[in-house]
């Protein structure tokens, strides 16, 4: 098999061409979004306590919400431009420590990969820092293995990915080198994603569903993002979805990588527990949170807890939008049950004390009325150091 094309089990090639058409309209939407000046965003700005909504104003100091203002401290999120749809490009690239850059990826060599977006330019990325590359959007990998092809509708291939270019790609599989397009593959995990980030360090979201992190900085037209990896970042109002302050006392549970995640019903659809649904701006209640949990039925995911802490945990509760049947949640510390709650038709807030343990788990179970599919969704899962 060496130097021989992979052959799909279901050509995709009709559904997934990209004209020069739809890339010139895709560009112009995206410069539209973001030279929008943003001095008077719609969005919402999040506390533990309440929930802000209007025309936003953003300074080092503060967040203005019409005449409100909320300090950055007491501020878990804030979403702006919540009246715009997504613009996406066309691959995803997810970093170890968490981040995604949605970008035009141009290709990959010895020196890296290389990508190029509106707001990072054209950049090589080290391969070092790369945890996988998503070819199609909404890629869900419930159990992603390193230095693995992944195809939709076939088995995944392992072996080291050797070049990418603008149409084809190659790995170095145990049959030997092995080609295939790019449009019949959906992702190329390199690496597992590291432990949890730090929450000392700022996130931002924008709408073409990146995320960064780093120090950010307020002028009046944008944010000045200090990256890590990019340097200094000038990101305009009208790109951004959602900032999430630095703060060293809230955990975001989606932020933590699992340490375990069971799965006993086939029927549903597979989870990522490494990629939560992030705020795309829509106007279903659910979608207007910083990010969300969905969790089908039959599934368990385990998140560590930190060592001698007390802890409050917070999230939004209700039923995913496509199930059929009744969901109950447990949440279990350990293996003491501390909730035990059938999620009903309408989204309702959560507050549980969490006594001292090694390990928080959340289980999707299957009501009474049995239908699929069934899942819960959990937006906003915070841990709170009392």
């Amino acid at each position: 098999m060496s130097n021989s094309e992979i052959l799909p089990t279901r050509s995709r090639r009709a559904n997934r061409s990209r004209s020069a058409a739809a890339h010139w309209c895709c560009g112009c939407l995206y410069s539209l979004l973001i030279t929008h000046h943003a001095f008077a965003s719609p969005g919402i700005v999040q506390t533990l306590d309440t929930r802000h909504s209007g025309n936003l104003r953003l300074t080092d100091q503060h967040i203005q919400v019409d005449n409100k203002t909320v300090a950055w401290s007491s501020a878990l999120y804030v979403l702006l431009n919540i009246d715009r749809q997504p613009a996406n490009a066309d691959e995803v690239i997810w970093l170890k420590n968490g981040e995604r850059w949605h970008v035009n990826l141009l290709g990959m060599t010895s020196q890296g990969l290389n990508v190029r977006s509106r707001i990072i330019g054209k950049r090589t990325l080290s391969l070092d820092l790369i945890h996988r590359i998503d070819f199609l959007p909404n890629v869900s990998i419930r159990q992603p293995e390193e230095a693995t092809l992944y195809r939709p509708d076939a088995e995944a291939i392992p072996g080291n990915l050797l070049w990418i270019d603008r149409t084809h790609l190659a790995i170095d599989s145990t049959l030997g080198v092995a080609k295939t397009l790019r449009t019949e593959v959906s992702s190329y995990v390199f690496a597992l994603l590291n432990a949890t980030p730090p929450a000392s360090i700022s996130h931002i979201g924008l709408i073409d569903g990146s995320v960064f992190a780093g120090a950010l900085k307020f002028g009046n037209e944008g944010v000045a993002l200090n990256h890590g990896v990019l340097g200094e970042l000038i990101v305009p109002f009208g790109a951004i979805r959602s900032i999430k302050p630095a703060s060293t006392n809230i955990q975001f549970l989606t932020d933590i990588q699992p340490d375990q995640t069971d799965s006993t019903s086939p029927l549903n659809t597979p989870m990522d527990p490494a990629a939560p649904v992030w705020s795309n701006g829509s106007t279903t209640p659910i979608t207007q949170h910083f990010n969300h949990l969905p969790i089908p039925a039959g599934t368990t995911i385990h998140y560590p807890l930190p060592s001698n802490k007390n802890l409050r945990f917070r999230a939004h509760l209700t039923p995913d939008p496509q199930s059929q049947g009744d969901t109950h949640l447990i949440v279990a510390v350990d293996s003491k049950v501390i909730l035990n709650k059938t999620i009903r038709t309408q989204e309702e807030p959560l507050v549980l004390d969490i006594p001292k343990g090694n390990q928080i788990s959340l289980q999707a179970t299957f009501g009474e009325h049995l239908r699929f599919p069934s899942s819960i969704t959990i937006a906003d899962p915070i841990l709170i150091v009392q």
